[in-house]
């Protein structure tokens, strides 16, 4: 256990560090957009038109929403874009397009067509891309150890781990808990013998389903640095894990000194708990992965109510 905690410190420490060395701390952003960009009132381009950002216009990004709507500010005036239409790079970031400028100057009857124009692509553009990332699937390794996919929603996401455990660690811990749990079954057998020993074990591989309903909080600083894919979240759900243990063991009959032995008698354990997940998540900026590692903490219903595991992992998602 105080390797795992040593692995998970370790962990934390390492990936903080590598965030706080690559993440970058510019804040302006220019629009890509030939037609300019509208700004929105809210996350998705339901919501009304504040105005309309022309192209190479310049914004400044308060939250990196995980959803792909960007809260900025535009000469003094705060609202929502697709950060899909958003660069870093003023130089990658277009200029309107001279032809259809030049065409409305010259007739002011084709003037306002070709502004309704250009607002009705804009519109249709913002529509097909509300969000950059609406699912994620991947590698888990902790507690479970198996695949992970989570569903983006707004501002929440939904995530199902599922996956082998890993819950003990070291030999000697390892059989104080089976014989533990050997003791536990043999009791509720009744089968009364004078005396009986524990062996040994042999167990399947343990089997867990984790089900989460999280909140995610984007992280604008480091520091004194600004940051971008950061984020954090936390959530409840519920696990369910299952596993086989088949046991070997002697005994002792009624006034006979004599040890008898059986092995291969199985006892399945299922458990069912609640839990509670605190976690953090860096998506990368030029590819569709993202990173993650959280801690849980899960009370068990049944079969042994009221007992607490407390668990961790790490992982690697890809984005679309």
């Amino acid at each position: 256990m105080k390797q795992l905690k040593k692995l998970l410190l370790f962990i934390v420490f390492g990936v903080l560090s590598m965030l706080t060395h690559t993440l970058s701390a510019q804040t302006i952003y220019y629009v890509k957009a030939s037609q300019g960009l509208n700004l929105r009132r809210g996350p998705s381009s339901n919501y009304g038109v504040v105005r309309s950002i022309p192209p190479k216009g310049k914004v400044r990004v308060m939250e990196q929403n995980s959803n792909g709507w960007w809260k900025v500010t535009y000469n003094g005036q705060e609202g929502y874009v697709s950060s899909k239409y958003l660069t870093e790079d003023k130089s990658k970031a277009t200029s309107s397009n001279r032809k259809n400028t030049t065409s409305s100057k010259r007739s002011n009857g084709h003037s306002s067509n070709s502004r309704n124009t250009n607002s009705n692509r804009n519109n249709r553009s913002s529509n097909s891309h509300a969000s950059d990332y609406d699912w994620g699937v991947g590698v888990r390794l902790g507690d479970p150890s198996g695949v992970t996919i989570k569903k983006e929603l707004q501002g929440h996401a939904l995530e199902l781990s599922v996956g082998s455990t890993y819950v003990l660690s070291g030999k000697k811990y390892d059989d104080r808990y089976y014989n533990d749990h050997f003791n536990d079954w043999y009791h509720d057998m009744n089968y009364h013998y004078d005396d009986f020993q524990y062996i040994g074990y042999d167990i399947s591989t343990p089997i867990a389903v984790q089900l989460h309903y999280l909140t995610q909080k984007d992280i604008h600083r480091l520091g004194d640095n600004a940051v971008r894919g950061l984020s954090w979240y936390y959530g409840f759900g519920g696990q369910f894990r299952f596993q086989t243990y088949t046991y070997d063991y002697r005994y002792k009959v009624h006034g006979d000194k004599t040890w008898y032995y059986t092995t291969g008698d199985k006892e399945t354990d299922i458990d069912f708990g609640v839990d509670g997940v605190i976690g953090l998540e860096y998506t990368f900026s030029n590819a569709p992965i993202s990173i993650f590692m959280d801690f849980t903490t899960m009370i068990e219903v049944f079969d042994n109510p009221f007992q607490f595991w407390f668990q961790g992992g790490l992982g690697v998602r890809y984005r679309f």
